[in-house]
């Protein structure tokens, strides 16, 4: 998404009379059940005890076989349970893989079926013919909470004249460029004064090497009797050829089209390929060249793929394990057969110490151990492990059925084969001696560091309010008499936001993020915010293929760039029972932790109140609850939510049926929002919309944009 268009959305949510109370991007108002002004009241009720969700056992008339593997060799098929009960762990390897959280109930009918989980699928697999029509056929949404499959990886790691394509590129320019490009701070106007600049200079600059006999242009160093116009030159000459050799990486992975585009020049055409190239790098920023991205993009492309093939093998890890210790409570994150997977941002302690009490990096070794077994030690043992897989008569899915199934359903299974073998079983190191069926876990949510005072001064000037400990949600397990931090991860809470009044000033109101005890209860997963009558009609919709306009689902949901990201969890405050045997009162105050794809905020900003995650520790988080937590599943909330919007290609009608796919946990786990650092002169969050300067305006409306975008 362009820069200018974030700026442009963040300007249109202003004209709402109210915003949520949080959220992943500014809307005119929040549904009445996710409104912190009315609050929604639940009473609990007797419900039974749901199983956990653990891997399935086999029921005694079928035996589904999966090979077992150890060192990269199969060494024998046994089934499910019988792999399970010698301490292996199951790993689904298939092409049909979907988080826990988006586990399928067929014993629910409808309701039983998460409104995401097709589209999940059909995006991890870049399979864009099953997708709806509203959604976007978008690649490279790792870095997003949707892990590409093995097959997609199997196929970018084995195109060799892509990786000779990026091989043959001229990195130096690329390497020795500094600071960040970005298309809002660099007019193509000037950026084509800087390529005659360059062409001008390098012919002037080559005559007179020539003339003093100088073997290169470097060498007019310290020679020239022109050195501030050279060192200039040299300076453009860097960024033109640097971004040449960005814009020749950007054609190898076909991102952009070699027809349509000006050679050395930072375009949007450009920034907006070079925002597709960092989700497949998993680089954390959104269409600016800064140095992260220069490092990935020089990288060797195999290497990098490879990388990836590790870290969706990570997501599987963790999924089947129910393991989420991945070192954050210590600050001490580990490597995966000597490579670090995660960017810096992801691996940040965000100005806290470690936890004198914090769990060890248990999700590292895993996975490690995990590609060991299956011989996953480099690029070529994986694709070797593929094409074997796939050329095996004995491979893909219906061999890892048992012959009682009979071989009329093998034959039926045999289009899968390719995909080679869809579970596996392999060793991992023993689960931390504290896990078990159901844990006694808790929740900390540190505020760090908070400023009530106003942002800015009268005069319209940001005023100094520095942050050095970011808030932080920790995850805590009772082990005998002690607590072990399990995971510490940087979130977000409240500030002031742009808002706009009945009579349309502009002001800024604080969104707050409550501090004191709270519990979770609802766990859900692909929820969705139902748009009220008050959005404007332009919000709801978007060009789609063909220059139709569709329904704007990345706004509304399910999806991952949705409000709510992919999965989320409620606070409620309990409200005692006014009489005894009465059950107590579950209190929205529409506050919740939950994905998000708005990284700038998680790392630096704020939100309208809720506590964010990334994606896809949010899916982590809420699949380890349900498989450590009592629970009952009451599967998708339907709704009948219907609207009609206008759009320039005519009217556009779409359907809501789903609030989301909801877990109830029994009991709920409690949360303690810490009130944190309170800084500056007020100790409490202001009532009403304070006037903002008009001096102020844009930076304020700039400023949210930036919280809203990656």
């Amino acid at each position: 998404m362009r820069p200018h268009t974030l700026l442009l959305l963040a300007l249109a949510a202003l004209t709402a009379m109210a915003a949520p109370s949080c959220g992943s991007r500014a809307v005119p108002e929040a549904p009445p059940s996710d409104r912190a002004s009315t609050p929604t009241l639940t009473a609990t009720r007797p419900r039974p005890t749901g199983s956990l969700a653990g891997p399935a056992t086999d029921p005694p008339s079928a035996c589904e076989r999966v090979p077992v593997y150890v060192d990269g060799h199969e060494t024998e098929r046994v089934c499910v349970a019988d792999a399970e009960a010698r301490g292996l762990t199951v790993i689904d390897l298939s092409r049909d893989y979907a988080p826990h959280v988006f586990d399928e109930a067929p014993e629910l009918g409808e309701a039983g079926i998460p409104p995401y989980r097709a589209t999940y699928l059909a995006l991890a697999d870049e399979d864009f013919e099953r997708l709806p029509e509203d959604v976007d056929p978008e690649q490279y949404l790792e870095l997003f909470g949707i892990s590409p499959t093995f097959r997609v990886l199997a196929a970018r790691l084995g195109d060799e004249p892509r990786h000779a394509c990026h091989a043959a590129i001229d990195d130096t320019a690329l390497l020795e460029m500094t600071g960040t490009l970005r298309t809002w701070t660099t007019p193509v106007a000037e950026q084509r004064a800087r390529l005659r600049r360059v062409a001008y200079y390098e012919t002037y600059f080559e005559r007179e090497r020539v003339q003093l006999g100088l073997p290169d242009l470097a060498s007019l160093e310290g020679h020239t009797a022109h050195a501030g116009s050279y060192r200039a030159f040299v300076h453009d000459r860097t960024v033109v050829h640097g971004v040449e050799a960005l814009q020749a990486h950007l054609i190898c992975d076909g991102l952009l089209d070699e027809r349509r585009y000006v050679r050395g020049v930072f375009d949007t055409r450009t920034a907006m390929a070079l925002a597709a190239s960092q989700r497949m790098h998993v680089v954390v920023a959104a269409g600016t060249l800064d140095a992260a991205s220069r490092e990935a993009l020089a990288e060797d492309s195999r290497e990098s793929d490879f990388r990836a093939v590790l870290r969706t093998l990570r997501e599987r890890v963790v999924d089947a394990a129910a393991v989420i210790e991945d070192g954050s409570a210590r600050n001490a994150w580990g490597t995966v057969l000597g490579r670090s997977l995660d960017p810096a941002e992801m691996r940040t302690s965000v100005g806290h110490e470690p936890l004198p009490n914090g769990a060890p990096d248990w999700v590292s070794p895993a996975t490690e151990q995990a590609a060991r077994a299956l011989g996953w030690t480099s690029p070529d043992a994986f694709l070797a492990f593929q094409e074997r897989e796939q050329a095996s008569p004995a491979g893909g899915q219906g061999a890892s059925q048992g012959a009682s199934q009979g071989a009329s359903q093998g034959a039926s299974q045999g289009a899968s084969q390719a995909a080679g073998p869809t579970r596996v079983a392999v060793q991992l190191p023993p689960r931390p001696r504290y896990h078990s069926e159901h844990m006694e876990l808790r929740v900390e949510i540190d505020r760090g560091d908070v400023w009530y005072d106003y942002p800015y001064t009268s005069e319209g000037r940001r005023r100094s309010q520095p942050v050095r400990a970011r808030p932080t949600l920790t995850i805590f397990a009772r082990d005998g008499a002690e607590e072990i931090a399990l995971v510490r991860w940087p979130t977000t809470i409240g500030g002031w936001k742009p808002e706009r009044s009945r009579a349309g000033a502009l002001g800024l109101r604080y969104k707050e993020s409550p501090a004191g005890p709270r519990v979770w209860r609802d766990v859900v997963a692909a929820p969705a915010w139902l748009p009220p009558p008050s959005t404007p009609d332009d919000e709801l919709v978007r060009r789609g293929p063909r220059g139709r306009y569709v329904p704007n689902t990345a706004l509304f949901g399910p999806g991952y760039r949705s409000a709510y990201g992919l999965a989320m969890v409620m606070n409620h405050r309990v409200i005692p029972a006014r009489e005894e045997g009465e059950p107590p009162t579950f209190y929205d105050e529409g506050v919740r932790a939950h994905g998000s794809v708005s990284y700038g905020s998680i790392l630096r900003g704020t939100s309208h109140g809720c506590h964010r995650l990334y994606n896809h520790l949010a899916v982590r988080m809420t699949g380890f609850l349900l498989a450590h937590r009592h629970h009952v599943r009451d599967g998708s909330m339907q709704v009948l939510y219907a609207r009609h919007a206008r759009s320039p290609s005519g009217p556009v009608n779409f359907r809501i049926r789903s609030r989301g796919y909801r877990y109830e946990l029994t009991p709920p786990v409690e949360v303690s929002v810490l009130w944190g650092n309170v800084l500056g002169t007020l100790q409490a969050a202001p009532e009403g919309m304070r006037p903002l300067p008009r001096r102020a305006q844009a930076d304020a409306t700039a400023s949210a944009a930036a919280d809203e975008n990656m």
